[in-house]
């Protein structure tokens, strides 16, 4: 969020969500679960950051 604020990216509702799940599979010691929410945040904050214009 801090690295494309100043190129209009407001997307800290949906960051936050996705950083909860991270955190979530965290606090549940589940490896598996916290990669693979991080590879869904990182691909969808990608994804948000190329629909700039």
């Amino acid at each position: 969020f801090r690295r494309f604020g100043d190129a209009g990216v407001d997307d800290a509702e949906v960051s936050v969500r996705e950083h909860r799940s991270v955190l979530t599979a965290i606090a549940e010691a589940d490896p598996a679960a916290a990669r693979a929410a991080m590879a869904d945040h990182v691909r969808a904050v990608t994804e948000r950051a190329l629909e700039l214009p």
